[in-house]
C-alpha cells in the first residue's frame, strides 16, 4: 500500500500482482482491513485453493494472490524442501476464435442450476472489487465470471492422442451390446484389449488441421486472401480519435445551439434492475457470441446479483460515456451471397447487444411514413402489397425503378448523422456523444482456423455491422431524403431501410425523383450503384444515373419479391420457391442422415420441425402477397407436398388427404387465409401508414380478398380476439385435414406427435415409392391392418 500510495502515477493503466501469506496471525480483523485496502486499488482476489507450507501437523492457509488483470495461477513442488512455489502468469493475447460450448446442456435442470450457483458466487466475490473499476476492468470482469462459469459445458481441445479408428468402432459395437447381448459383449471387450496392444496410437495425428498439406507461399497467398477481403468489406478512410470527434460534436452545438433551440433533456436515462431482467428474458436463444464466445443463453440463466452487476455497468457507461473495449472489437463471418461476393456479418458481444437493446426502449425516433424498415409493426409486406395495389390500379402504365445505395451502412458520413441526431431527432448532446462513442471507430477482423491471429482493422466510415442500433440509425440518416423531392412526387416513393423503389407513369416525374435522390447522396457523402439500379416498363426507355443507363428487369425484383407491369409476378415467384424449398429440404434432409440421428425415437417430429422452420418460411414469405391468386396456392401446395415426401421417402402420387392426414400441417390455401387474415388485422391497427390508407381506400384484388377473409373468418369465430382467431382456424383446419381417419375406429386414435421412429417405419413402408399405392381407400386399409394407431 505503501509503494502504491507514493507512486499512484506510475501504476496508472499497468498490472499490479501481488502475492504472499495473508494469513495475518488468524487475526481476522486485521486481515479483513488489508483485502479491503487492495479492493481501493483495483486488486482481486485469485484463491490458489492449496497450501504452500506444511511442517508435521500444521500448514499455512491458502497464500493468495491479488491483482487488477487476468491472472493464471499454478502450484509447483520444490524438491528436497517443504515449500511449493506460486507461480502467477499473464495469459496470452486472447484469441480470435471464441471458445466452443455444448449450449444443450443448459437444458438439463442441474447443470443449469450448477452453473448460476457459480455465476452467484463469483459474483458475490467480487461485488467488493466491482465497485472500484473503471468500465473497461469491470465489463472484462463481468465477461470472465461468465467464461469462467461455463467451464463445464465448453467443448476443449483434445490433449491425449486420438485413438485408433479401428478401436473406436469396436467400442462403439462394445456399447451397443452392453445391454443387450452379453456374450457379444464380452467378445468385443477382449477385442479392444488386444487391439490396444496391437496398435500404437503415437502415429495419428492429434488434430485434423485444416492448413497442415499447405507450403509456405500457399498459406502466404490464403492469408493475403483473407486481408483482401476485410479490406472490401471496411472502407478505407482516415481515422480520427473519438475524443476529437466528440469535440467538434461539441463544438458545433455551441455555434448552433441558440438558432436551433436543441434538446436539454436526455432521453436516454439510467436503467433499472428490471428492464434489465425483462429484456434479458426477452432474448432469442441460437445467436453466436462475439470474440469472448459470450451467447444470450448464458445471460438468461445469470442471477440477480450478477444482473445487477450487470445493470451497474450499463449505468456507469452512460454516466462516464466511456465503451468497453471489447465491445469495439468484432469478427466478421463472411457469408457467400454469389460465386466471388460475400456478404459481411459481424459477431458483436451479446452484452453491447443488450446494452443497445436497452437503449432503443428510451429513444423515440420520428420518421416519415414512406419508411418502413426495421420499425415496430412494419414489415417487408407493407410495401409489397402497397405497390401491388398501386400497379393493378394502374393497369400496366407505371415505370418502376430500384435503386441501390454502393455500400450502403459502411459509408454512411457520421458528421452529418451527429447533426440530423439533434436537429432531426431531438437528441440532447449527451445522448449524440453517447451514440458517437458507440459508433465510432470499431474494429474487424476475419479469424480463420488454425491460421493464427490477423490483425484488426479500424473502420473510418460507416455504422457498426452487426449492431443493433445501425439499422435505427441509417435510417435517421437518410430519412431527410424526403425532403430533396418535390411535394407532388412525395408519394411515389417507398423506403425500406436503404432498399428504394420509386414509381410514376410519367418520365419527368421520374428524373426529377431521381435528381433529387442524386442531390441528395451528393451532400450526405454516397453513392448510387448503377450496375445495381433496375427499371420495368412496357417499353425500353432511357433512364440514367450519373450519366450511366440503368437496365430493364422484368420482373423487377424488390425486397425479395417479383413485380411485372400490372401486379406481382407469379411464374418467377414460384421459381424462386421452388428452387430455394428444394434446397432447404435436401440440406435438411442430409442433416438428418448423420450417425448421431440414428438413436432418436422422436425423428418424424424432429424432421416435421425442420421443415416448419427451415423449408416453409420459403413458402409463407410470398403466400401472404400472392394468396389471392389460385394458380399460386395451387402449385405452392404441390411444393410443399413434394418437399414432405421427399423428406419422408413417400410415393410421389399418394394421395394429398393421406399426407394432410399423417401430418399436423396445413394445406398452402389454408395456411394463406390465416396469414393474410393476420396481415389484415396488423393492418386495420396501424396508424398513418401507406399501407392502411391503400387498404381503407383503394379496392384491388388483392385488398378485396384480404377484407373478405377477415369479415368471414369473424363471423366464423365472434366474440374473439385476433390472436384468439388465429390459433383457433389452425386447430379447425387441421381438424378438418383429419377427418378421414376420424371416421375410421381403429385410425381415429392416430396421433403423429405420439408416433415413435418404429411406429412411423410401418406408415413409410406402405407409402414407399416401391409399392406405389395411390388409391386412398386401400392405403387406409392398409394403415387399419399395420394398425399405425397403435402407440
Amino acid at each position: 500500500e505503501k509503494i502504491l500510495n507514493e507512486e499512484l502515477s506510475s501504476y496508472t493503466d499497468a498490472n499490479i500482482i501481488c502475492i504472499g501469506d495473508y494469513n495475518l496471525e488468524q487475526r481476522a480483523n486485521l486481515e479483513q482491513d488489508v483485502l479491503n485496502n487492495h479492493a481501493k486499488y483495483g486488486l482481486a482476489e485469485v484463491n490458489l485453493h492449496t497450501k504452500t507450507f506444511i511442517h508435521n501437523e500444521k500448514s499455512s492457509t491458502p497464500d493468495k494472490v491479488f491483482a487488477n488483470c487476468p491472472v493464471i495461477t499454478d502450484i509447483k513442488t520444490i524438491e528436497n524442501i517443504n515449500h511449493k512455489l506460486i507461480v502467477a502468469l499473464l495469459p496470452k493475447a486472447q484469441k480470435c476464435e471464441p471458445p466452443k460450448y455444448k449450449i444443450n446442456l443448459i437444458k438439463n435442470s442441474d447443470i443449469r442450476n450448477m452453473i448460476t450457483k457459480k455465476i452467484e458466487q463469483y459474483t458475490e466475490r467480487s461485488i467488493n472489487i466491482l465497485k472500484f473499476l473503471n468500465v473497461n476492468n469491470k465489463c472484462l470482469l463481468l465477461h470472465s465470471i461468465l467464461i469462467k462459469s461455463m467451464r463445464r459445458i465448453e467443448r476443449r481441445e483434445r490433449l491425449h492422442d486420438r485413438s485408433n479408428p479401428i478401436i473406436q468402432h469396436v467400442r462403439k459395437l462394445r456399447d451397443k451390446a452392453r445391454k443387450t447381448n452379453a456374450k457379444e459383449y464380452d467378445e468385443f471387450r477382449r477385442e479392444v484389449k488386444k487391439l490396444a496392444k496391437r496398435f500404437d496410437n503415437s502415429s495419428l495425428p492429434r488434430t485434423n488441421l485444416r492448413y497442415t498439406s499447405l507450403q509456405a507461399s500457399e498459406l502466404e497467398k490464403h492469408t493475403k486472401n483473407i486481408r483482401e477481403l476485410l479490406d472490401s468489406f471496411i472502407l478505407d478512410g482516415n481515422i480520427k480519435e473519438t475524443e476529437k470527434t466528440i469535440k467538434e460534436i461539441k463544438n458545433f452545438y455551441g455555434k448552433t445551439n441558440m438558432k436551433h433551440n436543441y434538446n436539454q433533456q436526455d432521453m436516454i436515462t439510467s436503467f433499472t434492475l428490471a428492464e434489465v431482467s425483462a429484456m434479458i428474458k426477452n432474448l432469442k436463444s441460437g445467436k453466436s457470441g462475439g470474440i469472448t464466445g459470450i451467447r444470450n443463453e448464458f445471460l438468461k440463466i445469470c442471477p440477480e446479483n450478477f444482473i445487477n452487476e450487470l445493470t451497474n455497468l450499463y449505468n456507469a457507461i452512460l454516466d462516464t460515456q466511456q465503451i468497453p473495449d471489447s465491445w469495439k472489437r468484432h469478427k466478421i463471418k463472411p457469408i457467400p451471397k454469389d460465386k466471388d461476393n460475400f456478404r459481411p456479418i459481424a459477431l458483436i458481444e451479446q452484452t453491447r447487444k443488450l446494452f443497445e437493446k436497452l437503449l432503443l426502449t428510451k429513444i423515440d425516433i420520428k420518421l416519415h411514413r414512406q419508411q418502413t424498415g426495421f420499425r415496430a409493426k412494419h414489415s417487408t409486406i407493407n410495401h409489397a402489397l402497397a405497390l401491388d395495389t398501386i400497379l393493378r390500379h394502374g393497369n400496366g402504365k407505371y415505370i418502376c425503378v430500384t435503386l441501390d445505395i454502393k455500400k450502403a451502412y459502411d459509408s454512411v458520413f457520421r458528421k452529418n448523422l451527429y447533426k440530423k441526431l439533434l436537429r432531426q431527432q431531438n437528441f440532447s448532446i449527451k445522448d449524440t456523444t453517447l451514440i458517437a462513442n458507440l459508433i465510432e471507430n470499431n474494429s474487424y477482423t476475419i479469424c480463420q482456423k488454425n491460421t493464427g491471429n490477423i490483425k484488426f482493422k479500424t473502420a473510418a466510415l460507416g455504422l457498426p455491422q452487426g449492431s443493433i442500433i445501425s439499422p435505427i440509425l441509417f435510417n435517421i440518416f437518410i430519412n431527410d431524403i424526403i425532403s430533396y423531392i418535390p411535394k407532388k412526387y412525395r408519394y411515389h416513393i417507398f423506403l425500406y431501410a436503404d432498399d428504394i423503389v420509386i414509381y410514376s407513369t410519367c418520365m419527368v416525374a421520374l428524373n426529377t425523383i431521381i435528381d433529387g435522390l442524386c442531390k441528395h447522396a451528393a451532400h450526405n457523402r454516397y453513392l448510387f450503384n448503377p450496375k445495381k439500379c433496375f427499371y420495368n416498363a412496357t417499353k425500353d426507355l432511357n433512364i440514367f444515373i450519373y450519366g450511366k443507363k440503368i437496365e430493364k428487369q422484368n420482373p423487377l425484383k424488390y425486397l425479395g419479391f417479383y413485380f411485372n407491369n400490372r401486379c406481382a409476378d407469379t411464374n418467377e415467384t414460384l421459381k424462386t420457391i421452388r428452387k430455394k424449398s428444394i434446397k432447404a429440404a435436401v440440406i435438411t434432409n442430409r442433416a438428418f442422415k448423420r450417425s448421431e440421428f440414428n438413436s432418436f425415437h422422436n425423428l418424424p417430429q424432429l424432421k416435421l420441425r425442420a421443415y416448419n422452420m427451415y423449408v416453409r418460411p420459403h413458402i409463407d414469405y410470398h403466400a401472404v402477397l400472392l394468396g389471392c391468386n389460385t394458380t399460386f396456392n395451387t402449385a405452392a401446395d404441390r411444393i410443399q407436398k413434394g418437399v414432405i415426401k421427399f423428406m419422408y421417402n413417400i410415393y410421389y402420387r399418394t394421395p394429398s388427404k393421406i399426407i394432410y392426414a399423417l401430418f399436423p400441417i396445413e394445406s398452402i390455401p389454408q395456411r394463406v387465409e390465416r396469414l393474410r387474415y393476420s396481415l389484415g388485422e396488423r393492418i386495420l391497427q396501424m396508424k398513418k401508414t401507406i399501407i392502411r390508407f391503400a387498404f381503407l381506400r383503394l379496392f384491388s384484388k388483392n385488398i378485396r380478398n384480404i377484407k373478405n377473409g377477415i369479415k368471414t373468418i369473424r363471423k366464423k369465430f365472434p366474440n374473439m380476439d385476433a390472436k384468439e382467431r388465429f390459433k383457433k382456424l389452425n386447430k379447425e383446419n387441421l381438424r378438418v385435414n383429419f377427418t378421414i381417419f376420424q371416421e375410421i375406429e381403429l385410425l381415429k386414435k392416430y396421433n403423429f406427435q405420439n408416433s415413435n421412429k418404429a411406429n412411423f417405419e410401418r406408415i413409410t413402408r406402405i407409402l414407399s415409392p416401391f409399392r406405389k399405392e395411390k388409391e386412398i381407400s386401400e392405403i387406409l386399409n392398409l394403415f387399419q391392418m399395420a394398425n399405425i394407431a397403435r402407440p
